[in-house]
């Protein structure tokens, strides 16, 4: 793996093997890939360095699930999926 791919957050690899896990007839031409990756890293970037404010706000160093799902709430994305992860993973303390 080159140096470019470790710093992503998600490579091509990982797209193909979703792909054909979930959708095994489905085929991304190259550029569409590249489009999935810089979109999704740059997302996850944003949320982090969101959700870090948050953490900073509450004078704590810990990032929780609780930032993160407020980050995600305030940009309207409302999934239910999304909340029982959440649940789980504050449960689990």
């Amino acid at each position: 793996m080159s140096k470019k791919n470790k710093d992503k957050l998600l490579n091509s690899n990982e797209i193909n093997k979703f792909l054909i896990k979930n959708h095994p007839n489905l085929i991304l031409e190259m550029r569409s890939k590249q489009f999935i990756e810089c979109y999704v890293n740059l997302y996850i970037k944003n949320l982090l360095k969101e959700s870090f404010l948050l953490t900073r706000h509450r004078k704590s160093k810990v990032l929780q699930a609780r930032d993160l799902k407020t980050t995600l709430l305030k940009n309207s994305i409302k999934t239910n999926k999304f909340a029982y992860v959440f649940e789980k993973v504050i449960k689990k303390k």
